[in-house]
């Protein structure tokens, strides 16, 4: 999608277009070349439709590698009395846990600060202290991951401006800037994988990639009645849900076999695969979730993104499983 920003809140949409995923493999760069072919593919159908030639990107990435870390760091004052704090003298620089270390920081935020033992506040800028403790989120991903990623998008002509993780690109198109201080469950559903980010009193608390898309649901279609994959891919789109109603009860849909042999499929067997992997993904986020420590008090609405988020039902299977009573998804 290629478009410019109007004004503050309002973008305007100019192209869009795609381009099948092929060399990737839930969000992992599999295949260099493939992927890089791709690119050019949906970069040569821009400039075809625009005239606009892209050169410089501020990319998003994902992939099960990327992680998201809580870090306490001490800044200490080269003052023998208490110093002014200033904007600088937060701003140390964040390394990796050690030199050796296989992973590579993409973000680091600052999301609270303690002044000599003192209570967590959230800009000290001006305050006189000895001791500064930093509360910060570390989002980081594995270095060869993240160079094969860099790898394809140059081997296709173009230069990486910067690296974005999925979800905060999500986040920072679909929250508004009130939204972004309130507590907030961002889910985005890829082909490949789900990126979740948690947005705790106006500071992310957690990101998080799950390996698990919308090609696990058009698998699971593929698998049951012996189909191509884009042949359950068109059926997912057109039939299924995450709702099982007296007309998927009744209603069959042709569908042809990797034979050539056409089929006749009951709509209810499609949408029970679908509610199926609607709630096994929803169980594996509320895991993932708890895993890193992460409850249900800490987010009172989810917003669900991603062309995953188009299946019908899907809100509804999810605000069953993750969601208190007094919380909207």
């Amino acid at each position: 999608m290629l478009g410019n920003q109007l004004s503050s809140n309002i973008s305007n949409i100019l192209f869009s277009t795609f381009t099948p995923s092929k060399g990737v493999q839930k969000g992992d760069i599999a295949n260099i070349s493939i992927s890089s072919e791709n690119i050019i593919s949906a970069i040569n159908k821009v400039k075809e439709s625009t005239g606009i030639n892209l050169k410089e990107f501020t990319v998003g990435i994902s992939g099960a590698h990327i992680k998201s870390e809580t870090r306490h760091s001490q800044i200490n004052s080269d003052s023998p009395s208490r110093s002014l704090i200033t904007h600088d003298r937060l701003m140390e620089p964040i390394l990796p846990s050690s030199e050796n270390s296989p992973s590579q920081i993409i973000h680091s935020f600052q999301t609270g600060f303690s002044l000599d033992n003192g209570p967590i506040i959230r800009n000290p800028v001006g305050m006189h202290s000895d001791q500064i403790t930093v509360d910060s989120q570390i989002i980081q991903g594995n270095s060869k991951n993240i160079q094969s990623f860099k790898s394809a998008l140059e081997a296709s002509g173009i230069n990486v401006s910067n690296l974005v993780v999925n979800p905060l690109a999500s986040a920072a198109a679909i929250l508004t800037s009130s939204e972004m201080n309130n507590d907030r469950l961002i889910i985005d559903i890829g082909g490949g994988t789900t990126d979740i980010l948690v947005i705790n009193d106006g500071s992310i608390s957690y990101v998080g990639v799950i390996p698990v898309g919308g090609n696990q649901f058009t698998t699971d279609i593929a698998n049951t009645f012996n189909s191509s994959f884009d042949e359950a891919e068109k059926i997912k789109i057109k039939h299924a849900s995450a709702n099982i109603t007296i007309n998927s009860q009744k209603n069959k849909i042709p569908m042809t076999d990797v034979n050539g042999n056409v089929l006749k499929i009951p709509i209810f067997e499609i949408c029970q695969l679908a509610r199926e992997r609607s709630r096994e993904l929803a169980k594996l986020i509320m895991i993932n979730l708890s895993d890193n420590s992460i409850d249900q008090t800490e987010y009172s609405k989810i917003l669900i993104t991603g062309g995953g988020s188009l299946l019908p039902g899907i809100t509804q299977v999810f605000e069953s499983v993750l969601l208190e009573k007094n919380s909207q998804c």
